[in-house]
């Protein structure tokens, strides 16, 4: 008989069921626990954790980055790369859609826009730019932030993505929005994913 999709998951989603119940009751019968314990109270109110775990804040949306921007809102994806002399470089995705001024890089108004080369940006636009793309951190070998810039601008709703085989960045949206905000289609095919070159010229 040949197996259809719905069968397949539907068997896969009863074995995971399974194995949960099973390994509920070796913990009940061990008395040892499963997972790493419970969430202890974060005095800072940002992320709970359980005992030995810790956290660090490497940026904020609004804060100031080296390259004269703010900190876009709503991150999403990210990917880590090697850099040069021990370094780490953190690609991080904004989903931001083109009404998003508030938590934009540009400024409550767009203000920083005029100050910017347009061939920086993905898609200009009609001089409002959509307010997703990237930022980029570089991080010292110790953990410390020692730069902070936009590394791409001017997409929309930036989400999925990662690093690939061949040390690029991949970083993919899943909608089509015109810079009114508005959802549309556009007459120039714009492809679903922007493949980074070696993620490395950013640091130059």
């Amino acid at each position: 008989m040949p197996v259809t999709r719905r069968y397949f998951l539907k068997s896969a989603a009863a074995i995971s069921l399974g194995f949960t119940g099973l390994q509920r009751n070796i913990a009940l019968a061990t008395g040892v626990g499963v997972g790493y314990g419970p969430l202890r109270p974060d005095p800072g109110g940002i992320l709970q954790l359980p005992e030995g775990f810790s956290y660090r804040v490497l940026s904020r949306t609004g804060d100031a980055m080296d390259d004269g921007l703010l900190v876009p809102g709503a991150p999403d994806a990210m990917a880590a790369f090697s850099g040069p002399q021990g370094r780490t470089l953190l690609v991080c995705n904004h989903e931001l859609t083109a009404g998003a001024l508030a938590a934009g890089a540009f400024g409550e108004q767009n203000e920083r826009v005029a100050s910017l080369d347009r061939r920086w940006f993905y898609d200009y636009g009609k001089g409002s730019p959509a307010l997703g793309g990237t930022s980029t951190l570089v991080l010292g070998p110790t953990g410390e932030v020692e730069r902070h810039f936009m590394s791409l601008a001017g997409t929309v709703r930036n989400c999925a993505g990662g690093p690939t085989p061949w040390g690029s960045s991949v970083r993919l949206r899943y909608s089509v929005q015109l810079t009114s905000g508005r959802s549309g289609r556009s007459n120039t095919p714009r492809p679903w994913g922007c493949a980074y070159p070696k993620i490395s010229v950013y640091w130059a």
